[in-house]
């Protein structure tokens, strides 16, 4: 019999492959993405800041043979290598998904690329469900079944993140940091990212120096081999309201607690599982200032604090 929590998660992420929450990714939708951070941008520029004619907003291309869309400033409009963050999408979502995070990265000083995997729908009922057997149905193992995950679970979401670090570090296109990565993911995406840093063992990817996991899925490791081999520092964020996923990251000997240090868990008042995404916008600034500020001081080594002062709508935050 399934417990109570398994049910909920199921539940919770069964809402994201359903793809309800049509966020739309067309060209005219990354045009208008584009302005309003241009507009961000010049309201706060200072004197380092870049001008609206460097900047890319969410420009889809195609690296290392798979589709992305990129946010962040073209190599002649920076002299010194950028940090690099990648986004990875939750289950059915997709690379804009969460572009109000993404653009405010890029308006941080970061080149933002996020992948659209194999089972990005972002509300196209028809997409792809990632790896699929001969017979056309899925070859992952089901969320409500975290005991059954191993390191070939998804594994096509490490593919593609793996070619697109080697792929962006040699692009002309770009001028990265090789030593300033990081990588932000949501629900399906923040067990990407943490996979990455060292969840599974044989997905760990050196360059990567520290993760922001959203919402994520994260139970798959808590109930298999652990969290113990992550290796980078980590930021998890939750909500009240997100009962699918955040109560595994909370709990005694949950996701956090298992996670060696340096470590946060951030957990915002009524923030559901599509807190991090388009779709709602309540808590987006302070997501934003909590991932920037982590990145900062992780990524490109800022004397800041890696965790702002408490938030008044942060119910719960802890560092170790």
């Amino acid at each position: 019999m399934r417990r109570p929590a398994q049910i909920a998660a199921f539940s919770a992420l069964a809402l994201y492959a359903l793809g309800l929450f049509g966020f739309d990714a067309d060209a005219r939708d990354r045009r208008d993405g584009r302005e309003r951070l241009r507009e961000r941008i010049t309201e706060k520029r200072g004197a380092d800041a870049p001008t609206s004619s460097s900047l890319k907003g969410g420009d889809a291309m195609t690296l290392a043979g798979r589709s992305v869309v990129v946010w962040g400033l073209t190599e002649d409009a920076s002299p010194d290598s950028l940090p690099l963050v990648v986004f990875s999408h939750g289950d059915g979502g997709c690379a804009t998904q969460s572009s109000f995070l993404t653009q405010s990265l890029a308006e941080a000083g970061y080149l933002v690329i996020a992948p659209n995997h194999a089972d990005a729908r972002c509300g196209k009922r028809n997409g792809k469900r990632g790896r699929t057997n001969d017979a056309g149905q899925s070859a992952d193992p089901a969320f409500r079944d975290p005991e059954s995950w191993t390191d070939e679970a998804h594994a096509n979401r490490r593919d593609d993140v793996q070619a697109i670090l080697d792929a962006a570090i040699s692009d002309p296109r770009f001028s990265i940091n090789p030593d300033q990565i990081g990588l932000v993911g949501h629900s399906l995406g923040g067990y990407t990212s943490l996979g990455l840093a060292g969840g599974w063992e044989t997905w760990r990817t050196p360059s990567i120096r520290a993760v922001v996991a959203l919402s994520p899925v994260c139970n798959p490791f808590t109930s298999t081999t652990g969290l113990g081999g992550v290796g980078v520092p980590v930021q998890f964020q939750g909500g009240t309201r997100d009962a699918g996923v955040t109560p595994s990251v909370r709990r005694a000997n949950g996701c956090y607690d298992q996670t060696p240090g340096p470590a946060s868990y951030v957990e915002f008042k009524g923030a559901g599982h599509f807190a991090w995404t388009d779709g709602q916008s309540d808590h987006h600034d302070d997501i934003a200032r909590y991932t920037v500020a982590w990145l900062d001081h992780h990524v490109r080594g800022r004397p800041a604090d890696a965790l702002p002062p408490r938030a008044a709508n942060v119910s719960d935050q802890r560092a170790k």
